[in-house]
């Protein structure tokens, strides 16, 4: 509903602003959320080893992927000479 708001929303940079600061909140609440509940039950149901290779996995894949909007990327690569392991701790 937001992000079609926003979409529709034309000319008037404060409608957008405030809708754009709405959506935020809801999104960081939600990854508040999905981070308290999905990486303790994560922790519960792998191992310590299993994690870490998710982790690896998924630092890989984001490394590997360039996402772009009319040829500007919307994500910052990853850099690859950090150690991908430390994903796991989060």
């Amino acid at each position: 509903y937001l992000v079609a708001r926003l979409d529709e929303t034309s000319g008037d940079a404060e409608e957008w602003m405030g809708l754009a600061t709405v959506l935020k909140e809801v999104v960081e609440h939600h990854v508040e959320e999905e981070e308290k509940e999905m990486f303790s039950f994560m922790r519960e149901m792998f191992s310590k080893e299993e994690l870490e290779t998710m982790a690896s996995e998924f630092v890989a894949a984001k490394a590997d992927t360039d996402l772009e909007v009319d040829g500007a990327p919307i994500l910052p690569r990853t850099n690859k000479s950090r150690k991908s392991g430390s994903a796991a701790a989060a």
